[in-house]
């Protein structure tokens, strides 16, 4: 009789297995300087910015003290500088804002922003894992962004507001960050850099 009924049910359904889909990076500009490599990440509750970034911009004197603490790769624990609020993106045509807790990075070539699930609310974000690809449906949900594979190096391209493009290699890496709010590490992250197209500039 279980036999019966066992032929009488639907064959269950087998998924393959996919890659992991690696980390989102997406391209915007603040105040006239462009960046390709910002982290999209999912696991973070917020958007950091290292300190040699706000220091560019004349950010210092606008950090607000904060009591948040961060545990880093090596697990020791380095207190951010503060907070800086309403950063405006600008991804050409729609403004973002974002708060961004500001950190001293010890490796200078790890100098790129992290955006959390604050900024990724805010802009719509849509992360089509299967597709290995993101789309900001507040921002345009006509543009997407792909994923970047693990160990990928590639040449990276920045412009400043002056016009000026500076071409420098950039070698996929990694790094982990963790946050310790109120005793509790929820957020984890790691990521590397992927090729951009160099945008079209205004004469």
């Amino acid at each position: 009789m279980y036999e019966e009924a066992r032929k009488g049910m639907p064959k269950p359904r087998f998924l393959h297995k996919l890659h992991d889909p690696s980390y989102f990076l997406i391209h915007f500009s603040i105040n006239g300087s462009y960046f390709d490599d910002a982290l999209c990440d999912s696991g973070s509750s917020v958007n950091l910015m290292p300190a040699e970034i706000a220091k560019k911009w004349g950010l210092i004197n606008s950090i607000v003290k904060s009591l948040m603490d961060l545990k880093l790769a090596d697990s020791s624990l380095t207190e951010p500088l503060g907070e800086v609020k309403d950063i405006q993106l600008d991804f050409g045509g729609c403004i973002v804002p974002a708060n961004f807790y500001v950190v001293t990075m010890k490796d200078p070539e790890d100098l790129k922003l992290l955006l959390g699930r604050s900024f990724l609310a805010t802009a719509g974000a849509i992360m089509d894992w299967p597709n290995r690809r993101i789309s900001l449906a507040n921002v345009d949900k006509d543009t997407f962004y792909d994923a970047a594979p693990p160990g990928f190096s590639s040449k990276r391209f920045r412009y400043t507001s002056g016009g000026e493009c500076s071409q420098v290699r950039g070698e996929s890496h990694g790094y982990l960050i963790k946050e310790v709010l109120q005793d509790k590490m929820h957020l984890e992250s790691s990521g590397n850099r992927k090729f951009l197209e160099p945008p079209i500039l205004p004469n």
